[in-house]
């Protein structure tokens, strides 16, 4: 995507001869921006969950190495009785 954007940035003609190339263009930067913002906010979460995963490993006294990549994981609420 922003290759695409690099090159209609480019282009440097009158309105009138590309059709609202320039409008399409701030709308493409837009759609870029925005996916760009939701990209970075998936792998900030993946991160939290992996290092919520790790201490909730590690509040239960399990082995803080051995369950860092998956299954699932129980955090006990404050209103649940052992």
């Amino acid at each position: 995507m922003d290759e695409i954007y690099s090159v209609l940035v480019t282009i440097d003609y009158p309105d009138a001869i590309t059709n609202g190339l320039r409008r399409q263009t701030d709308l493409a930067r837009g759609i870029i921006e925005k996916t760009r913002g939701d990209v970075t906010f998936s792998l900030r979460g993946e991160d939290l969950t992996q290092a919520i995963r790790r201490l909730s490993g590690q509040l239960n006294g399990e082995n803080p190495d051995t369950d860092a990549e998956g299954g699932d994981v129980s955090i006990p609420r404050d209103d649940e009785e052992d």
